[in-house]
């Protein structure tokens, strides 16, 4: 299991290691069973995002995360 201890840290893993090409890094302090998210929702709107990462799946939401899962497989 890796641990991240910072968001550039992901980032430079997600590059370097997985080649994958990171756009956009959000980061908005709520809790997972807040629904009034907005960063969030404006992520999930946005037709050109086909890939949402997220550390701890937890954190992004502790209800309905089957439904995301199923929108970004």
């Amino acid at each position: 299991m890796i641990v991240f201890q910072s968001l550039p840290e992901q980032k430079s893993f997600f590059h370097s290691i997985i080649k994958w090409i990171v756009n956009q890094i959000v980061k908005e302090c709520a809790s997972g069973l807040n629904d009034k998210r907005p960063k969030l929702m404006k992520l999930l709107l946005d037709k050109s995002i086909n890939r949402i990462v997220v550390e701890h799946a937890d954190r992004l939401t502790r209800f309905g995360l089957n439904y995301i899962i199923k929108l970004y497989p």
